[in-house]
């Protein structure tokens, strides 16, 4: 059971972490509590909602997996959070679907941001 959470965390994380240079910049929607753009964001949230569903027994992975997001400085930001890890790991993204760099100066002010939204998480919306 350990292995197949640890693969899901892994699969969360390359979902979350993996961006195309191609990706459109929209506006976060959410609509009936799903979310309808960026598309981007539409396709990594059903890539992980089929990765985590698929397994026979998900109980233990509620709320493991959540997306947030929130606003720095007037712009919007997609937060990745994978509490499966043993050190939660968090992938920061603009809105256009670019990742925020571990470590700099904006991921860092990105962390100490309270207010977040909640968008997804493992087991709803």
């Amino acid at each position: 059971m350990k292995k197949v959470a640890l693969m899901v965390s892994m699969l969360a994380l390359f979902f979350a972490c993996n961006t195309s240079d191609d990706l459109e910049s929209k506006k976060l929607k959410v609509e009936n509590g799903k979310v309808k753009s960026p598309q981007w964001l539409v396709e990594r949230i059903d890539a992980l909602d089929q990765a985590i569903r698929n397994p026979a027994d998900t109980k233990y992975w509620i709320n493991a997996i959540s997306i947030y997001s929130l606003k720095y400085k007037g712009q919007e930001y997609i937060l990745f959070l994978d509490s499966l890890s043993s050190n939660i790991s968090h992938c920061f993204f603009t809105i256009e679907g670019d990742y925020v760099n571990y470590g700099s100066s904006l991921y860092d002010n990105l962390m100490k941001v309270e207010n977040k939204k909640s968008l997804w998480g493992f087991g709803g919306k």
